[in-house]
C-alpha cells in the first residue's frame, strides 16, 4: 500500500498547501510566478492521483469487515447524496443557498458510502482519509471565512435542471461501475 499512501500524500499536500502554509504561497507565487505555481500544484495533484489509482488497483489488501447486502444499500442512498450534492454545486437551483461546501459534501457522502460497501484495508485507507480530508477542509474554510455571503440565484428552473441532471449523473455512475465490473446493487 506504500503507493496508495504515497499518492495520498501527494495529492492532499498540493490541495492543503494553500490553506496550511498561507505564508509561502505568496513567496512562490513571487518566485515562480502565479500560473506556474497553479501547473506545479496540478502536476503534484496529477502524480498523486496516478499513484492513488496505481496503489490501489495494484497493491494487495487485507479484508477488516463486510457489511454485505446492507452495506451495499446505504452505500446507494449515500452516492444519492453524493451525486445530488456534486450537481448541487454547479446549479441554479433554490437549495443551493442551505448548503454553504456542497462539493465537499459530495466527497464526504462518497467516501462514507464507499467505507459501507468496502471494508478491506486499502479501502478503508483511501475512503476515509478522503472523507476527513473534506472535513478538514470544510472547516478550514469556515475558520478563514465565517460569514460568507448565500447563493440567491436559484429558481425553479433551477431545481428542475438539478433533479434531471442529478437522476441522469447517478445513472451514469452506476453504468459506467457496470461497465467496469463493479456491480453497485448486489
Amino acid at each position: 500500500m506504500t503507493w496508495l499512501i504515497v499518492g495520498l500524500i501527494f495529492f492532499f499536500g498540493a490541495h492543503l498547501q494553500k490553506r496550511l502554509m498561507p505564508s509561502l504561497r505568496p513567496r512562490l507565487v513571487d518566485r515562480l510566478g502565479e500560473n506556474a505555481l497553479k501547473g506545479i500544484i496540478a502536476l503534484i495533484s496529477a502524480v498523486g492521483l496516478a499513484l492513488i489509482i496505481l496503489g490501489f488497483r495494484h497493491e494487495g489488501s487485507i479484508p477488516l469487515y463486510d457489511l454485505g447486502a446492507s452495506g451495499l444499500f446505504l452505500n446507494n442512498l449515500a452516492m444519492m447524496l453524493a451525486v445530488a450534492s456534486l450537481v448541487l454545486g454547479h446549479s441554479k437551483s433554490r437549495l443551493r443557498k442551505y448548503v454553504r461546501h456542497p462539493m465537499l459534501l459530495s466527497i464526504i457522502f462518497w467516501s462514507l458510502g464507499h467505507l459501507l460497501a468496502n471494508g478491506d484495508s486499502k479501502s478503508v485507507i483511501l475512503f476515509l482519509s478522503f472523507g476527513l480530508w473534506s472535513f478538514l477542509e470544510i472547516k478550514l474554510i469556515n475558520s478563514s471565512v465565517p460569514h460568507p455571503q448565500s447563493f440567491t440565484n436559484g429558481s425553479l428552473k433551477g431545481d428542475i435542471s438539478f433533479l434531471i441532471i442529478a437522476t441522469l449523473a447517478y445513472f451514469i455512475i452506476s453504468v459506467v461501475h457496470l461497465y467496469l465490473g463493479v456491480n453497485p446493487f448486489y
